[in-house]
């Protein structure tokens, strides 16, 4: 042994690593040199099974064997015995004394040949030391072995040393890596919690979520499943990350088939650094997904089972964990926070389907309304129409009885009397007239019926209601109206064209932090005449005096905002857009502070005479 100044103080640098990857390289370096052993290895008792130690570095140039993992129980071999009993072991001649004299030392004490330093032939020299911790745990084992020479008891005095130092760095560079995780862990999960809840289309918050999660927790990939809607004891898969896209909606499993049905069907939550070692593993997409994979087989498992309230809707489950600060597996901690991040996700799937119940609860009310408005057309048909039509019945009742007396009479008509009758019945039925046509009016705008529009007086209308708006905030609004005066009516309920081109607009003026702001609305023909696409375009005027209010911008497509009553008025629209009218919505956001676009597309239904007037482009209504 010769411990030279330059060995020490590489010794001594390990305290100041909190790398534990590079605490273990320089060591299995260092002591080689120091006790001039062929190799040095150093075993690191297991996280999650205390009574089992696991190669973690060893300056051995062989490769490991097939299963990728040299690991020993307590007391297994020379090595799990220095493990058990905490204890340094010190071997001489062993090559000629052979394991029988292992028997002087301990009587639990034997040699199992499981992994030889050199060789599967026996070693001269074996040294093996503890690595004891503050708390006089053992936390892995140190070993040499060299075929040339024999360690002495000041080699192994040498190592206890060593050991010792290198126990304490271990310990603070696990500990730091530990609180570094569990940091990550912390901000990514604000972060991504910060972000949930401004999703409100279920399929892109499940692909935010698959995709966080991989990233997250080093998974290579997550796949996300949830229970059909049509057969709620079949799980669909909705999202994933790192799988193919085929797969996504196409993949299934009952409950209680496989790993996945399992997880659902149990709600419990499964870890593995092997699922083939699972007896509900059935593997159904193994081979499918192996080759995308980058590291490997999908081997590394955890899987969290999606609970809202008392249901349990589905399950997220990680594959291949992508190694990192040491560790090729999922940890306790990844169990745990990957639990609150599904709690979180339970939340936000609630609120989705709560936000769904009132888009149906609004339409809902849409239509009360109407029919009340409906039972107010009833109680006016008297007063308005039954009440002057019998008064004129009864003044040609008159006029008929008088006709009757001067005929019987045989004498001179009062032509007079019979002008005044006359005007009478027409005052009445011009009452008649005139209610009808207030009815009409009124059940239109109450949204009875569908009736032929022109788009642009929608437009002009919409733009009426939020003129205070668009005055107070000196909104320049600029319309194309020669492209407007080409455009086909359309069949509407205006009622209904009304409040969505006012939700929209307002989402647009919401996103003016600057005084004079441009809104530009241009409708065209598309689809081949087929539809009418207005676009709303609003432009902050940069230049301009701020406003002082803090404004939001288009719900669903901003990142940072949380729901407030804009949100609901959106799906509303989309909702009436979809289901009324077949049409869409789409967002065309080019740049969030500057420009924000809305494009609304409309279906023509063209009446008979309209399309007849399809020849002549110039003809309009």
């Amino acid at each position: 042994m010769e411990l030279k100044a330059s060995h020490l103080q590489e010794i001594l640098t390990i305290l100041s690593e909190l790398d534990p990857e590079l605490v273990m390289e320089r060591i299995v370096n260092i002591v080689p040199g120091v006790f001039h052993s062929k190799i040095c290895a150093l075993f690191l008792r297991d996280e999650e099974n205390e009574d089992e130690i696991i190669l973690s570095k060893s300056s051995s140039p062989d490769p490991l064997p097939v299963s990728g993992r040299i690991t020993y129980q307590k007391g297994e071999g020379l090595t799990g015995w220095v493990f058990k009993h905490r204890r340094p072991l010190l071997l001489q001649d062993f090559d000629r004394k052979g394991p029988e004299s292992l028997k002087q030392i301990a009587a639990d004490l034997t040699w199992k040949g499981k992994h030889s330093l050199i060789g599967l032939r026996r070693f001269k020299s074996y040294l093996g030391v503890p690595l004891l911790n503050a708390r006089e745990e053992c936390i892995g084992v140190i070993r040499m072995s060299s075929d040339d020479i024999n360690f002495t008891e000041k080699d192994q005095e040498l190592l206890i040393s060593i050991a010792q130092y290198l126990a304490v760095a271990l310990e603070k560079a696990r500990l730091f890596i530990h609180e570094k995780r569990k940091s990550e862990y912390f901000t990514l999960l604000l972060e991504i919690g910060t972000r949930l809840h401004t999703y409100f289309n279920e399929q892109d918050l499940l692909n935010f979520i698959a995709r966080g999660c991989a990233e997250t927790f080093s998974s290579e990939t997550c796949e996300i499943y949830t229970r059909s809607d049509e057969d709620p004891g079949l799980l669909a898969l909705r999202a994933g990350y790192g799988i193919p896209e085929t797969l996504i909606h196409s993949a299934t499993h009952r409950v209680g088939e496989g790993l996945t049905g399992y997880i659902v069907q149990q709600g419990v939550i499964l870890r593995s650094r092997n699922v083939l070692s699972l007896k509900q593993y059935k593997g159904k997409y193994r081979n499918v997904i192996k080759g995308t994979l980058k590291y490997g087989d999908r081997l590394t498992f955890l899987g969290v089972p999606i609970r809202i309230k008392s249901d349990i809707i589905g399950c997220i489950k990680l594959y291949n964990k992508i190694p990192r600060d040491g560790i090729p597996y999922f940890t306790e901690d990844a169990e745990k926070f990957l639990a609150i991040l599904v709690d979180m996700l339970a939340v936000a799937l609630e609120n989705l389907q709560y936000l769904k119940s009132m888009q149906i609860s609004a339409v809902k009310m849409m239509q009360i309304q109407r029919l009340t408005a409906l039972g107010t057309l009833a109680i006016r048909l008297p007063n308005e129409i039954s009440n002057p039509l019998t008064v004129a019945r009864l003044n040609v009742l008159n006029l008929m009885r008088a006709i009757k007396r001067h005929r019987k009479a045989d004498g001179p008509i009062d032509l007079d009397d019979l002008n005044q009758k006359a005007e009478n019945i027409h005052q009445y039925l011009e009452q008649v007239s005139g209610g009808i046509k207030t009815l009409q009016e009124f059940s239109t705008k109450a949204g009875f019926m569908k009736v032929r529009r022109s788009w642009p007086e929608i437009i002009d209308e919409s733009l009426l209601f939020l003129s205070n708006d668009l005055l107070t905030k000196q909104v320049k609004v600029r319309r194309d109206k020669q492209a407007d005066h080409n455009l086909p009516t359309i069949q509407v309920e205006p009622n209904e064209g009304i409040e969505v081109l006012i939700t929209l607009m307002k989402i647009i003026l919401d996103t003016f932090t600057f005084y004079d702001s441009g809104l530009l609305i241009q409708s065209e023909l598309v689809e081949d005449g087929a539809a009418i696409a207005t676009l709303i375009e609003g432009r902050n005027n940069r230049a301009g005096t701020p406003i002082m209010a803090s404004l939001s911008g288009i719900p669903s497509m901003a990142g940072t905002n949380f729901f407030n009553p804009t949100h609901f008025a959106l799906k509303v629209a989309e909702e009436i857009i979809q289901g009324n009218y077949d049409g869409r919505i789409e967002y065309l956001t080019v740049n969030e502070e500057d420009i924000t676009r809305i494009r609304l597309v409309l279906p023509v239904v063209k009446s008979p005479a309209q399309e007849d007037r399809d020849e002549q482009p110039d003809s309009h209504y």
